[in-house]
C-alpha cells in the first residue's frame, strides 16, 4: 500500500474511502516501519528499485509464489515484473532490514 516504497509517508493525506486513513504513522509498529523504510538502500541492493526491493521483501518474507501488485500504468507492470530477475531479497539483506525496524 505504498509504505515500502516510500509512496506513503506521515505527511501522506489519504481520502475520506483510503484504508490507509486509519494507519497511525507517527507512533507504533507503522512508524517503526516508516523509519525503517527510510533507509531504503537495503531494498534496493543489486540495482532493484524501491517497488521491486518491496516484492523481494515480501517473497522472503511469506514465500507467497507472486504477491497480487497494484498498478495503473504500463510502466509499474513492467517494473513490477521485472522483479522476477532479483527474486526474492536474500538471508543477509532480510537481517540488515530486521536490524533497523528494531531501531
Amino acid at each position: 500500500m505504498g509504505l515500502l516504497t516510500g509512496k506513503c509517508s506521515a505527511e501522506t493525506t489519504f481520502g475520506a474511502d483510503d484504508v490507509c486513513r486509519s494507519w497511525n504513522l507517527h507512533e507504533g509498529d507503522r512508524a517503526v516501519m516508516l523509519n525503517a523504510w527510510r533507509r531504503r538502500g537495503v531494498l534496493t541492493t543489486g540495482g532493484r528499485t524501491l517497488a521491486q526491493g518491496a516484492l523481494g521483501w515480501l517473497w522472503a518474507r511469506s514465500g507467497a509464489p507472486i504477491p497480487i501488485t497494484g498498478f495503473k500504468t504500463v510502466a509499474q507492470v513492467e517494473e513490477n515484473a521485472g522483479a522476477l530477475q532479483f527474486g526474492p531479497l536474500m538471508t543477509e539483506q532480510m537481517r540488515q532490514i530486521e536490524a533497523i525496524t528494531r531501531t
